[in-house]
């Protein structure tokens, strides 16, 4: 299982913090930028931690569609530990 921690340095966060009023010029949503700066603020130069952990069996696989080889329909499922 792989799990993805974004903090504020991150692109990731960046991205989600701009946003556009009704005249399409761009703005900071300053409410979430300190939302993030409290609770998320990561470490110094470190926008992401990425935690590969094993798990106790192998996931079943979706089908793929044969038309277009890939994935039709997505199921989430808890991770086993």
């Amino acid at each position: 299982m792989v799990q993805i921690y974004a903090y504020l340095p991150s692109m990731t966060v960046q991205r989600s913090l701009e946003e556009h009023d009704k005249h399409g010029n761009l703005k900071e949503n300053t409410a979430l930028k300190e939302w993030y700066q409290r609770y998320c603020p990561g470490l110094a130069g470190v926008g992401y931690i990425i935690q590969l952990t094993p798990l106790k069996t192998e996931p079943s696989l979706p089908e793929l569609v044969p038309d277009i080889g890939w994935c039709g329909a997505f199921e989430f499922r808890p991770a086993e530990f």
